[in-house]
């Protein structure tokens, strides 16, 4: 199921049906949260009545003076009103067959813009599909900061930023016309005053009418540029992880805890946010605890590569150590800084299969505060030198952005970051002239190179096998 308004497609149908051809059927793209936050006092406690559901005539919703309690049945998620779900998943809010799906409905039936919250919930709160989400609703949106309730318009000025985020869909449109005219033109070939004809009309015979133009044979999807756009997105690092063993999990690690052992892992902190449907902040308990001696704690870099093995175990947890864990974690403050650290590194299945690196640049005081300086020109070199194809924290400074934007991104001022999807040995031609159409084959850049020397060079060290989980 797509859910689409008329201004809201900026990528080809045959463009986007061509891509998810290649992933799980099963999925659904659906923006998700189960941090409801203002949503509990002015969405979910207000009750409305909305007299379309049961009259023909059409008439405002109106206020109950009653508030009611959050459902502790189930837990309220929320999240983007735009979504693609899956035939399976649609089926089930259908015929709901263990009622899940009939109870949610009627709560939300008193509940204002209720598709900012029905499916999320549903999906959230039945085991058969709670773990088959892709936590994003495939749109560029413009958003204030902090959001407010509703996105900006966008203009010609959001272009290259809407291009560079591989959403297949946009919103919202307002009356800028340059900026429909230059989405026409450049990214779904429209002609003026056109189709958007996609691979569904042959253009070969300009004598032939559009009737006649019409491809019959529906059987083949011909992907266009917008499937490699997508591409781009991971295509050198999938490039150069397709060579390295799948079972690898790319996590910082060490046992050597440090300060954390007495200002994480003996205070005890409580956090509401397991527990109850209200936000409020964790609170200290007075009482210290000791270090666990059923196992070993580990720590390291919150930001981690981990392979679907292991993250099938953590979830699964078939000898019940990724359960026994996550319950002393569940008191620990920063908790992804050591759960999957402490996990792996424990679990005779798995821990042999860790690199200890995080693919990230980072910059650090020496020795090391809580936390990283933000980047600037000046660590450009070293950001490189290092081939991590991942870095943080960037901050304000456009002179490294714009210098990461043209050395290592290829993208041109006010232009694409073009990846391999456009061959641009011909400067005299066109964007569109210059487009490759063969997308089925993964084809690395210069980047992939980089991540490959710093991969191929953790894994041919000769103590590879010696700095597992020490």
């Amino acid at each position: 199921m797509i859910k689409l308004t008329v201004n809201a497609f900026f990528t080809t149908l045959t463009d986007l049906l061509h891509t998810l051809s290649t992933v799980p059927r099963e999925l659904n793209f659906i923006e998700h949260t189960s941090d409801i936050g203002w949503k509990e006092y002015q969405r979910a406690k207000p009750v409305i009545i909305d007299p379309g559901l049961y009259s023909n005539k059409k008439s405002d919703v109106f206020w109950v003076s009653q508030k009611r309690s959050v459902p502790t049945a189930y837990k309220l998620f929320t999240g983007s009103a735009w979504m693609m779900l899956s035939r399976s998943f649609v089926e089930y809010c259908l015929w709901g067959w263990d009622n899940l799906p009939r109870i949610v409905l009627m709560y939300y039936a008193n509940f204002l813009s209720s598709p900012e919250g029905y499916f999320h919930t549903v999906i959230c709160n039945a085991d058969e599909f709670k773990n088959t989400t892709v936590n994003h609703d495939l749109h560029f949106i413009s958003w204030d900061n902090p959001p407010k309730q509703h996105p900006h318009f966008l203009s010609i000025d959001d272009y290259e930023r809407m291009v560079e985020s591989h959403a297949p869909f946009a919103r919202k449109f307002g009356a800028d016309k340059e900026l429909l005219d230059k989405i026409d033109s450049e990214l779904l070939g429209r002609e003026p005053d056109g189709f958007v004809t996609s691979n569904w009309l042959d253009k070969s015979d300009a004598n032939k009418t559009i009737a006649e133009s019409i491809v019959r044979n529906a059987t083949e999807l011909k992907p266009g540029p917008g499937a490699e756009r997508i591409k781009t997105l991971i295509g050198d690092l999938l490039h150069t992880l397709s060579t390295v063993p799948r079972e690898l999990n790319f996590i910082e690690h060490t046992s050597d805890i440090g300060w954390k052992e007495y200002q994480r892992a003996k205070p005890v902190i409580i956090d509401p946010g397991l527990y109850s449907n209200k936000k409020s902040d964790v609170f200290w308990v007075s009482q210290k605890r000791s270090v666990p001696t059923a196992y070993k704690l580990f720590t390291g870099s919150a930001w981690m590569m981990l392979s679907r093995s292991f993250v099938e175990y953590c979830l699964w947890g078939w000898d019940n150590l990724p359960r026994i864990v996550l319950m002393y974690y569940a008191n620990f403050l920063s908790s992804p800084e050591g759960y999957f650290h402490t996990v792996i590194c424990n679990a005779d299945e798995f821990k042999n299969t860790t690199v200890n690196h995080d693919l990230h640049f980072i910059s650090w005081d020496n020795p090391p505060k809580q936390h990283p300086h933000f980047l600037s020109i000046d660590d450009y070199e070293r950001m490189v030198e290092s081939h991590a194809p991942f870095a943080r924290k960037f901050g304000a400074d456009k002179e490294l952005l714009d210098k990461i934007d043209s050395e290592l991104l290829g993208r041109e001022p006010d232009g694409f970051v073009t990846s391999n999807w456009l061959d641009k040995s011909d400067a005299n031609k066109t964007i569109a002239e210059s487009i490759v159409r063969n997308a089925t084959e993964l084809k690395p850049g210069p980047g992939a190179e980089r991540i490959k020397t710093l991969i191929g060079g953790m894994l041919s060290d000769k103590d590879f096998h010696l700095k597992h989980c020490i």
